[in-house]
């Protein structure tokens, strides 16, 4: 971006405005709390738009001469809560693209806002009056330098009526016959790809709100949200939003974990994630005379019509806590009508969960920080939990997107190939993904293509 772009107080990109003077960062109006460090590199990305930074560029601007840092670690720290504010991805950039060991670019156009708002409409008003006014003058002086009124268009004659009438209602016919064969033959074509399409219902696990705030058991959140979605995939009757989708949709809403959701919010999140139904609510340790027993308490919501379609209250114990999500589930499919998870299908699921409670935690909390960008501290956690349960396929999987991230791309490409080497037992579409992942750590391009349109071919709704 040249630099005379930079000269202006704000900058508009997206949904963002940059105000440089204050030191500011603002969403449709709403101030974004960014730490200084995160905001400095936004400021350079910005000044320097469609070139590379180079992280010895930042490094010299963040970091002054003699100062002992660790300043790999840094940096990728700063990067990652700066991405947190814009809600950008590493993986999929809107903002920022990171080129491997060599530094960073800002992708998106910036419009530069010269003037104060207020100043510019009133500057504008003022302008388009006094142009309005001359070129009023102007007319009535040439039109009628006697009478002072202005010449009215002239009528064309009524032939050209007729036949403009004519020509208009013969386009329009002409168009909606098109529509019409466009339509139809668009319903063709579907028909001939899927067949008798029928779209599965579709449910988002929100997460669950912690009654006992201790933060220490805020993991919690993270792990009954997962297991539930994938006991409720089990057997493919329902369509499951993906936990990362809904993370996205949480920080673009602003929307925090709650009991229960109103009308307007279940509408947002509908057109959000198209989504038929959420399950809401909260959990609650019961303290040490319970022997560490966990209520949880759960809402199923209907996102189109408003209405609360079932409410649930389950009691259990942290070390049996998937016990706890199987008989929850249970309950929200036969709300729904859906049929009871098979023994083979019981199976595959206790194989698609940690089976240490201690590994199962760091996984939770280390997925937690993927979510919100915050690959560093996701990648220490992540670390720990293989460390604990070395053969659990998702824990490798999340680590090896940490990594990549980070910029690691060799050491991204040996966790999938780990994930994918464990994953013969996890459901069909957890299998695709975690392959489909790996193959593209290994640059193997075709093979990725060919696994997610697998992906789209089972599951084409």
């Amino acid at each position: 971006m040249q630099s005379a772009q930079c000269s202006g107080r704000t900058l508009r990109f997206g949904f963002f405005e940059v105000d440089l003077r204050a030191s500011e960062l603002r969403k449709h109006g709403i101030r974004i709390k960014v730490q200084e460090q995160p905001f400095h590199i936004l400021t350079l990305l910005l000044e320097r738009s469609g070139d590379i930074v180079t992280r010895e560029e930042l490094r010299q601007k963040l970091w002054p001469a003699h100062t002992f840092v660790d300043f790999d670690r840094s940096l990728n720290k700063a990067m990652t809560k700066l991405r947190a504010a814009l809600a950008d991805s590493p993986e999929s950039p809107r903002y920022i693209e990171t080129l491997h060991r060599r530094g960073y670019r800002f992708l998106a156009p910036i419009t530069p806002i010269r003037e104060d708002p207020a100043e510019s409409h009133a500057n504008f008003n003022h302008a388009a009056l006094e142009r309005a006014a001359a070129s009023l003058e102007n007319d009535q002086s040439q039109d009628h330098p006697k009478t002072g009124f202005l010449l009215s268009h002239p009528r064309p004659p009524a032939t050209w009526t007729w036949f403009s009438l004519l020509l208009g209602t013969s386009t329009v016919l002409v168009c909606l016959t098109a529509l019409f064969l466009l339509r139809v033959n668009h319903s063709i074509a579907l028909g001939s790809s899927f067949g008798n399409l029928n779209p599965r219902r579709s449910v988002a696990v929100l997460g669950f709100r912690n009654l006992s705030g201790d933060s220490q058991e805020a993991w919690l959140s993270t792990a009954l949200s997962d297991w539930l979605t994938t006991e409720l995939s089990a057997g493919e009757q329902l369509r499951t939003i993906p936990s990362e989708s809904v993370a996205r949709m949480k920080i673009e809403l602003s929307l925090p974990n709650v009991d229960s959701l109103g009308a307007a919010s279940l509408s947002r999140i509908r057109k959000n994630l198209g989504t038929d139904l959420v399950v809401v609510g909260s959990y609650a340790i019961l303290g040490e005379q319970s022997h560490g027993q966990i209520r949880l308490d759960l809402q199923l919501q209907d996102t189109q019509s408003g209405e609360t379609v079932d409410a649930i209250s389950e009691t259990g114990t942290e070390s049996r806590l998937f016990d706890l999500v199987s008989r929850a589930g249970e309950h929200l499919r036969d709300k729904l009508g859906i049929r009871a998870v098979t023994r083979e299908e019981a199976a595959a699921l206790a194989v698609a969960l940690p089976s240490n409670t201690e590994a199962a935690r760091l996984y939770s909390e280390g997925l937690a920080k993927l979510r919100v960008f915050d690959a560093l501290a996701a990648h220490d956690l992540l670390l720990k939990s293989v460390a604990k349960e070395s053969n659990y396929a998702l824990s490798h999987a999340a680590l090896a997107t940490a990594w990549g991230q980070l910029g690691y791309d060799e050491n991204a490409k040996a966790e999938a190939k780990k994930a994918f080497d464990l994953s013969a037992n996890l459901s069909r579409a957890e299998r695709l993904l975690v392959e489909g992942r790996y193959r593209e750590t290994a640059r193997e391009w075709g093979k990725a293509i060919e696994i997610y349109r697998a992906l789209s071919e089972f599951f084409p709704d």
